[in-house]
Parts: C-alpha cells; structure tokens; sequence
C-alpha cells in the first residue's frame, strides 16, 4: 500500500514538474516575443506614417480619403496603443528575480496578449497596399451642355464616338474650317458620351482666341473642385493638377483652340495607350492636330445640299416655306449661298424666321450675295 502511494505522489509530482517547467519556459521565453512586438510595432508606423503622408496630400488637393484607409489607420492607432500599453506593463509588473517573474499569472496573461497584438500587427502589415488613398465624392462627372442642332452630322459624330472608345487612342483632333460645326459636335459628344464611358470625369473648355495658361489652370481647378491660391506659381499649380489628374480616368474636351496647348505646362498627363484617358480638340488647322501629338484626325466637311436644307428647315419654325412656292425657291437659294455651314445654317434661319413675304425673302437673299455681312447675327458663324 505504502508502494503504491509513493509511486502515485511521484506521478503526480512528475506530471507537475513537467506542466510547471512547461509554464515557465512559456514565460521565461517572453522576452523574444515582446522584442518582436516592438520591432513590427516599429515597422507598422514606418507604413502608417507613408499613407498618412498620402491622405494629407490627397486632403489637400480637395478629396476625400477612403474609408477602407481610414479604417486601417484606426486600427493602426489602435495597435499602437495596445503594445505601448504591453510595454508599459511589462515594464512596471513583471519584475524579475533571478530570472523568473514575481507574478507568473500576470506574465502568461500579458504573453498572450502580447502574441495576439502581434498577429493583428502582422496582418495590419500585410493589408497596407491601397489601389488609391482617396477619392474625390464631391467631383461632378459631368456638366451638360447647350448645344445646336447637329443635323447631318451623324456620321462624323459616330466616327468619334467609334474613336473615343479605342483605347489606342488618347488624343484626337477634329479640324475645319470656321461655321462647320465643330462646337457643336463637342458640345454633343459631352453631353452624350459620358454615359457610355468609364471616366471619373469629363470636362469641357471653350478657350478665347488668346486664352492665357492662368486661365486654363483655373478652369480646370474649378472643375476638379480644388483650392486656388493666387500666389501660387503656375509651377505649382501644374504639379498639383498632374497630380490629381493622374489619379482619375479623365476625358478632357478642349473647344476652339487657336494653337497648340503645352499639357506639361498646363499639368495634364499625357495619356498614354492603352488607355481609358481621352484629350479630344476642337481647332481650324490641321498643323494644330499635329503639334498637339493627335493620334487620330477628324476632319469636318460642310453639310450637303440636302442636309443643309433639313437643319435650316428644323432650326426655326417657318410655315411660309410650306405655304408659298416661291418663298420655297428663294429659301433654297438662300441655304445654297450658305455653302453648307451649319453655323451660317442655324443663324440665317432664326433671322429669316419673322419673314412672311416672298419680297422680304428676296432682299434677304441679295443682302446674302452682295453684303452678307449686314445680315443679322452674322458675326456668330464664324465663332465655331
């Protein structure tokens, strides 16, 4: 009996030396774990502080950070607060005597907490790489346009169309001559094409004849809904715009340029293929297209005969044309002395619109021939 109990304390005494050294190698060890905790908590700020550096940037320029990003800062801070709390533990609780502690159900808690902030670190740590650190919500896709009729311009409007689609082409040009319609045709593709397209944004410019590079950074600032600092440089300003622009899908309309724009200067990125940017112009010459690096050419003829006769007829309501042969013949003659110009077109027949006699229809058309230029609104055609 006295064999069997000696040999039962000595079970139980081995089974509790192997359980207590268990334990203690457990808790002695902790030193290594603690040492890894500081060294990612180290790593896990390095990051922190890049992407915060990135959303007070991006702050900065007028957007807004993503709540997947501000999120992972959260928790960032977070972990950062629970292993400044394990050290601070550590250092005040856990004394050691020779080399074991005091309060070794304090240690093994705190190892364990320690080991599981160290697994979120490492997971904080590995989720860190943002597609994009902000967006901006506020930005308007995009912003009708008044427009004219753009009758007998189907065909060409496809052709841009097919061409906005392609993404080996980012720059396209569209030349002719003034009148032709080529605003129009833009105005039409802004207001229409958006919907088809992936583009965060979409903006349309119409520029003076001497626009100034001041005013084409403003607009686009306007635009993009970003701050504008008079006493900043042009310099600046085209870095922040490259910036910005470069996180975005855009599609940049640029109505009526006179010569070709600098984009490093302004500060648009160039797009480059295959791409789902877009930089599409409007301009009289063709060398423009040229200088402004345009991969694709559309070039804008006047309307034919018939085409022409239908926008004049859909531009103003004039019953007198249906009424009176002989207004009908003097309208025709008048829509061929127009030579196809949409934007002659459209101005002719709002002026003609009040004229309810074949006489007036007559003097209208001897103006037309020998001094056009005294007919009403017949300095607007040559604006497009």
């Amino acid at each position: 009996m006295e064999s069997v109990s000696t040999s039962s304390v000595m079970d139980i005494f081995n089974l509790l030396k192997v359980c207590c050294s268990q334990s203690c190698n457990y808790i002695m060890t902790y030193g290594g774990t603690f040492s890894s905790l500081a060294s990612e908590v180290g790593k896990l700020k390095d990051k922190s502080s890049d992407v915060k550096r990135g959303v007070e940037a991006a702050t900065r320029d007028g957007m807004t950070p993503r709540s997947e990003v501000l999120g992972w800062l959260s928790s960032v801070q977070d972990m950062e607060g629970e292993a400044e709390s394990i050290e601070r533990k550590y250092n005040q609780k856990i004394k050691y005597l020779c080399s074991f502690p005091l309060n070794i159900c304090s240690a093994y808690r705190l190892r364990n907490r320690a080991e599981a902030a160290l697994a979120t670190i490492r997971e904080l740590k590995q989720s860190v790489e943002f597609t994009k650190l902000a967006d901006n919500l506020n930005l308007t896709r995009s912003i009708k346009m008044p427009t004219t009729k753009t009758i007998g311009m189907d065909k060409v409007f496809e052709e841009l169309l097919r061409h906005a689609k392609d993404d080996s082409l980012s720059v396209i040009g569209i030349h002719g001559m003034g009148g032709v319609g080529k605003t129009a045709l833009l105005r039409r593709f802004n207001n229409d094409f958006p919907s088809e397209t992936e583009a965060d944004v979409v903006i349309f410019l119409e520029l003076s004849i001497d626009y100034k590079l001041e005013e084409v950074q403003k607009s686009l600032f306007d635009r993009l809904s970003l701050t504008w600092q008079d006493e900043v440089t042009h310099r600046d300003r085209a870095t922040k715009l490259f910036r910005v622009l470069s996180t975005l899908k855009f599609i940049l309309l640029f109505d009526n340029l006179w010569e070709p724009l600098n984009y490093q200067v302004v500060g648009i990125p160039l797009p480059a293929p295959p791409s789902k940017c877009k930089i599409i112009f409007t301009t009289r010459t063709e060398d423009t297209c040229s200088h402004m690096g345009t991969e694709k050419m559309i070039k804008m003829e006047c309307l034919e005969e018939e085409a022409a006769w239908n926008l004049f007829r859909n531009s103003s309501r004039m019953d007198v044309i249906d009424a009176d042969k002989n207004v009908r013949i003097e309208a025709r003659d008048l829509v061929k002395e127009c030579g196809g110009l949409p934007a002659a077109l459209i101005v002719l027949a709002q002026a003609m619109a009040p004229k309810k006699t074949w006489e007036e229809w007559m003097h209208a058309l001897t103006i037309m021939k020998d001094t056009p230029h005294q007919l009403p609104g017949h300095s607007l055609v040559w604006r497009s």
